[in-house]
């Protein structure tokens, strides 16, 4: 499970990794360093506003993104390579 929140200016991440064999389970909570916080807030009201600050993810940013996805699962169905160009093709069918 993971917990995204933003409260006063602080984002935090709680991670709960019970069961994990890798990782030390229960729950741990991250606070990203300062470099990579982020003002949540204002970059929906730039969305809103149609102002592009260039690390807001857009909807062809998403679909770029879902062919990869979709690649990778039907490579591991028919256990072969698949291109990225072949899934845009169909849709990502």
């Amino acid at each position: 499970m993971l917990n995204y929140s933003y409260w006063d200016g602080e984002q935090t991440l709680e991670v709960n990794l019970s069961g994990s064999s890798r990782f030390k389970s229960g729950k741990q909570t991250l606070i990203p360093p300062a470099e990579f916080q982020a003002n949540q807030s204002q970059a929906f009201i730039d969305y809103l506003n149609d102002k592009n600050d260039g690390l807001t993810a857009l909807l062809a940013d998403g679909l770029k993104c879902q062919s990869v996805l979709d690649a990778a699962l039907k490579s591991y169905e028919l256990g072969k390579w698949v291109d990225i160009a072949e899934i845009e093709k169909l849709g990502g069918k």
